[in-house]
């Protein structure tokens, strides 16, 4: 069974999910679907990007966290540029390595816009604030409110802004004009760098720093540990990042890595009470280690026993 939904940062985005028949109603595990199903988009779906993801306990912790990849390699630097450069080269190494699939670079660019830059020195020399062209630029294409219209106990907000016809060119930017303290009109053409380009969907940022990710999905085929070794000795091999750029590995291996080292702290501070609470019911700094110590080997003989026996503990119903 499945279901379909659009995606909520556009209508051109769409997710698909698909719920698996049980175990041993099937012959091939989730990791052969998955590896078929992607392989099979990739070739036989035109025109279409697409990326699976298995979910389940470990991918909610995953998205909980913020990366919903096992593999995840973060480049951090200020210059967008360069960021994808490496990502680029970085995208590369992870796509060669074995057991993954589905590599891709999470820096997404939106739809075509126009960036106006107010040529300060001209602007200055005309008497014209920077301020003052953003504002007449919004009021002319997203308008500006100046009334309100009440009617009864219904109110309602009155702005004005260009015509919808006026707004369909770059030759409506062209023809704004603003007027200087002197009550002069400045073509805005005058005042303005006009360039087109693509603004990005979202920015990420860590540390106040931007951020570009590269993410890959397990084919399952090796462990998470080697494919993590091998992009690493990759990534190595390309030599150090540039100066301002800095190559972090996250993901499920890196929160499977802290996880650990917060467990063994548990265990030391849990360890470390029930000394100090032994030491004081026995008065004593030595028999709380002769105990302590004498449980593992305690335990070691009767589940030798239980495992050669092939005996194992189950509760019994009452």
């Amino acid at each position: 069974s499945g279901s379909l939904r659009l995606g909520s940062t556009g209508s051109h985005l769409a997710y698909v999910s698909v719920v698996l028949s049980p175990k041993d109603e099937r012959r091939r595990d989730i990791w052969t679907i998955t590896s078929v199903l992607s392989r099979r988009i990739n070739t036989e779906v035109r025109d279409v990007k697409a990326r699976l993801s298995i979910e389940g306990i470990a991918s909610l912790v995953n998205v909980v966290s913020g990366d919903a990849n096992p593999v995840v390699v973060e480049i951090e630097g200020g210059d967008l540029g360069r960021s994808l450069a490496l990502a680029g080269s970085v995208a590369g190494v992870v796509a060669r390595t074995s057991g993954v699939r589905d590599v891709d670079v999470s820096y997404r660019t939106g739809k075509p816009e126009l960036q106006l830059s107010v040529k300060h020195e001209e602007a200055a020399g005309l008497g014209i604030s920077p301020l003052a062209v953003a504002a007449t630029v919004r009021a002319a294409f997203k308008g500006v409110e100046v009334s309100r219209y009440r009617q009864g106990d219904d109110t309602w907000d009155v702005h004005v802004r260009l015509r919808d016809d006026d707004r369909q060119s770059l030759g409506s930017v062209d023809g704004l004009f603003l007027l200087n303290p002197a009550g002069v009109r400045v073509p805005l053409e005058n005042l303005v760098d006009r360039e087109e380009d693509s603004g990005p969907v979202s920015v990420e940022r860590s540390n106040k720093v931007r951020l570009v990710k590269v993410t890959a999905s397990l084919t399952g085929e090796r462990p998470l540990d080697r494919v993590v070794a091998d992009v690493r000795r990759g990534i190595d091999a390309l030599g150090p990042a540039p100066s301002g750029l800095k190559i972090a590995d996250t993901g499920t291996r890196s929160q499977m890595v802290d996880t650990f080292r917060q467990l063994a702290l548990a265990l030391l501070l849990g360890m470390g009470l029930v000394y100090v609470v032994m030491a004081a019911q026995f008065e004593s700094l030595l028999h709380p280690f002769i105990v302590m110590f004498s449980i593992p080997f305690a335990a070691s003989l009767p589940i030798a026993a239980t495992l050669f026996a092939g005996m194992f503990f189950h509760d019994t119903p009452a």
